[in-house]
């Protein structure tokens, strides 16, 4: 948002006339800022002190920062192999190769995931190797 010389409020490319009495909320700043509250009420009562603790010198603020974002690489990789996953299925599945058989492997359907074991290996296979499997 920007407010021109002429009092019109941009946003984005969209002009409006800008009154002194209006209040622009970004729920999505807003939803942010109430969860950053709730953080620190729940490390208040963990911790018994808030980030303006003097204990901790800066060598040691950048290990807490580090090990907060190992966790932080942890739950993108989960994710990331729960959308890879599905979309392996979904490209396999466009390709025709979920069949009732494969090559006289076992197959079986569990909650409408087809599990088999040549599925099996291609995602032993793909985890290995750290690439997208686009080419198993």
């Amino acid at each position: 948002m920007s407010i021109s010389h002429t009092g019109m409020v941009y946003f984005g490319t969209e002009a409006k006339p800008y009154k002194e009495t209006e209040v622009v909320k970004d729920t999505i700043v807003e939803s942010v800022v109430k969860q950053f509250k709730e953080r620190s009420e729940v490390g208040i009562a963990k911790y018994g002190t808030t980030m303006d603790r003097k204990d901790l010198s800066t060598l040691e603020w950048l290990q807490h920062l580090q090990e907060e974002l190992f966790d932080a690489s942890l739950y993108i990789e989960k994710l990331k192999s729960k959308l890879h996953i599905v979309d392996i299925m979904k490209s396999d599945e466009e390709l025709g190769l979920y069949a009732n058989t494969f090559s006289g492997t076992t197959s079986s359907t569990t909650a409408g995931i087809l599990y088999n074991e040549e599925l099996e290996k291609r995602m032993n296979i793909i985890g290995q190797n750290g690439n997208d499997g686009t080419h198993y």
